[in-house]
């Protein structure tokens, strides 16, 4: 059974007498998406109805574009630079290092020209990598395993770490600081491979 208490208790909240109490504390002008609220900002339950209303509305578009915030990242450019910009490439693991530089249209390493077919799908890469997904929380970026990068375009320097994992290489990108898997599409899954750091693997071995 009911007590006298609780059906007045109810009777107070049907009559909306509890927003109305609760507005009167509230003295300050108050906007709510872009609505200017003065004196009370509930006037009855109706209104509060509303603003329940809009707010899911307003949840329901900032959730749509958190989550276009991030599947918009799929499919861009891994690395962010024109290729004919690039003045060198250095690129490490360990203590394995290649530096690779540019002089007129010709590309060298130790002072001695690079093999073009090397250099070419090298570039080529660069050109066309593109973000795949994110890498998963619970896969941790394996940095013992990953490539040190450095391209210098002008008066920029991009970095990143890159490895293949399986059929896809994992890139942390220092630009968006993000860790995310990376493809060539129509091309290869890994690409990881084709950086080498050994200076020996860049040389042309055409006798001059």
């Amino acid at each position: 059974m009911k007590t006298e208490k609780f059906t007045k208790f109810q009777k107070y909240v049907k009559q909306g007498r509890f927003v109305l109490k609760l507005n009167k504390l509230l003295k300050k002008k108050w906007k709510l998406l872009g609505i200017w609220a003065e004196n009370k900002i509930f006037k009855s339950p109706v209104d509060l109805r509303k603003l329940v209303v809009v707010g899911g509305g307003v949840w329901l578009l900032l959730f749509i574009s958190f989550s276009c915030s991030n599947t918009a990242e799929q499919g861009n450019l891994v690395f962010p630079v024109d290729t004919s910009q690039i003045t060198k490439i250095e690129i490490q693991n360990g203590q394995e290092r290649s530096v690779l530089y540019k002089k007129g249209q010709i590309w060298y390493v130790q002072k001695q020209k690079t093999r073009s077919i090397a250099i070419n799908n090298l570039l080529k890469i660069i050109s066309l990598a593109q973000i795949d997904m994110p890498l998963p929380k619970n896969s941790p970026f394996a940095t013992e395993n990953s490539i040190q990068l450095e391209i210098f375009e002008k008066n920029k320097i991009y970095r990143y770490s890159i490895y293949n994992q399986k059929n896809k290489t994992v890139v942390k990108d220092s630009v968006r600081k993000k860790n995310y898997f990376a493809i060539v599409p129509g091309v290869i899954n890994t690409f990881a491979q084709y950086f080498y750091t050994n200076s020996l693997d860049w040389k042309n071995k055409t006798l001059l």
